[in-house]
């Protein structure tokens, strides 16, 4: 599970990342990011009705809560973060959703090596 301390919440703070942060897309993920001057990492995780019913929409989300988890102690604080799926993860393993996830982290240059 993704500490408390590491989760977008709000509704304002996701709508105010969509707005001004960068968008980095992978294959059926999109990350979008800024940053924030003074502050931790915090991740949020966006999964839309397309993609399916409520139980496989919350599958997802503790998917990718749980690779997010495991990508913390490499990435880089001072960001605000949302992922963003597309309905073709669906047919993804928790495998190729943690390596699209890495991908899309490093491609933003947000991960410490």
């Amino acid at each position: 599970m993704l500490p408390a301390k590491h989760r977008l919440k709000k509704n304002y703070q996701f709508g105010y990342i969509y707005k001004k942060g960068k968008p980095v897309p992978a294959r059926n993920l999109t990350l979008i990011f800024t940053a924030i001057r003074g502050s931790g990492l915090r991740i949020g995780f966006s999964v839309s009705n397309k993609v399916g019913k409520a139980v496989v929409r919350n599958l997802i989300r503790r998917r990718l809560r749980e690779c997010a988890r495991a990508l913390l102690p490499r990435v880089r604080p001072g960001h605000h973060c949302v992922v963003s799926v597309r309905p073709g993860i669906t047919e993804e393993s928790f495998r190729e959703i943690a390596r699209d996830l890495e991908y899309v982290f490093r491609k933003a240059g947000l991960l410490d090596n």
